[in-house]
């Protein structure tokens, strides 16, 4: 069973290097990219991640963002990089 993962960063090379790194792995399935707050909420609404990888400390995202993310759902993994 594929692992739905969500990627929220705005940077774009960092962004490519998680994808490239997610999409060699067969048991994880990239379910959408978030590059700011609203997508990132469109996303969390649309694609029921199983993880989500954000950078807690991109200017877009932050602390704010963690807490949006557990309020749509508690059983999300959140890996803060």
């Amino acid at each position: 069973m594929a692992i739905n993962i969500l990627l929220a960063q705005s940077n774009f090379l960092v962004r490519e290097g998680l994808k490239s790194l997610i999409n060699n792995e067969n048991e994880l399935v990239l379910s959408g990219e978030a590059v700011n707050p609203a997508e990132l909420d469109m996303l969390l609404e649309s694609t029921n991640p199983v993880v989500v990888i954000i950078d807690h400390l991109d200017p877009c995202f932050g602390i704010a963002a963690i807490r949006r993310i557990k309020t749509a759902n508690e059983k999300n993994t959140i890996l803060s990089i």
